[in-house]
């Protein structure tokens, strides 16, 4: 299977912890208000991406994307 890789990126609109991408771990802005995956390697076809940030409360937001 054909990967290729791609940079994951984004903004929070309050501050977190810890921000996972398909359950591995991307790097947080010191301040919890963005995050970055430099390089995540996409399959060739379909590939459905699911965020989970997490605050410092335990509480969790998702967001899920569809990439071709």
């Amino acid at each position: 299977a054909v990967q290729r890789p791609i940079r994951i990126a984004g903004r929070l609109s309050r501050p977190v912890v810890s921000v996972r991408v398909n359950q591995q771990q991307a790097q947080v802005t010191a301040d919890g208000l963005a995050f970055e995956f430099p390089v995540y390697f996409l399959h060739e076809g379909t590939n459905l991406l699911s965020v989970v940030a997490e605050d410092t409360y335990g509480r969790q937001g998702v967001a899920q994307r569809t990439v071709h």
